[in-house]
């Protein structure tokens, strides 16, 4: 039986049996990310390590065949995305307190659970603490180079 062109099959000796879909006239593999994450703010806020975390664990769900619970240690993970240990448990704790995901500690490596987007908080937004209009007018804009004569 032939794959569907915008499908690729994989070898069962690789380790993939299900089909996966493959970008337009090539045979690159790709997965998807959740569109709550655009929609609800939430790739505008994370930062770079928190990011490239989250979709690091959606590759692996999605090598796994779409686990809502991953099993994996910090270890396997530094040689996915690069992010070390130290970092990494910041950003575990981080995506956690966002609500992304779950850690559940029962077990060594601890496992992380992947949270529905209709369970995730509102991101956050910090008003600047500074006032836009003051540093607006010039005479209000500190100038370094000009020069004070003392009086």
């Amino acid at each position: 039986m032939a794959a569907r062109p915008e499908t690729v099959r994989r070898s069962r000796s690789v380790g993939f049996c299900r089909t996966r879909f493959a970008f337009q006239d090539t045979d690159q593999l790709w997965f998807a990310v959740p569109l709550a994450l655009y929609e609800n703010g939430w790739a505008a806020r994370l930062s770079p390590a928190e990011f490239k975390r989250y979709v690091t664990l959606l590759r692996l769900s999605n090598r796994n065949h779409g686990a809502k619970v991953l099993k994996v240690s910090y270890r396997e993970l530094r040689g996915e995305d690069g992010i070390a240990e130290r970092t990494a448990r910041h950003v575990h704790g981080k995506l956690a307190e966002y609500g992304l995901i779950e850690i559940i500690r029962t077990t060594r490596p601890f496992q992380l659970r992947f949270v529905g987007p209709a369970d995730w908080r509102e991101p956050k937004t910090y008003p600047d603490p500074r006032p836009k209009a003051f540093f607006s007018t010039p005479e209000n804009f500190p100038n370094p180079w000009k020069r004070t004569t003392p009086s």
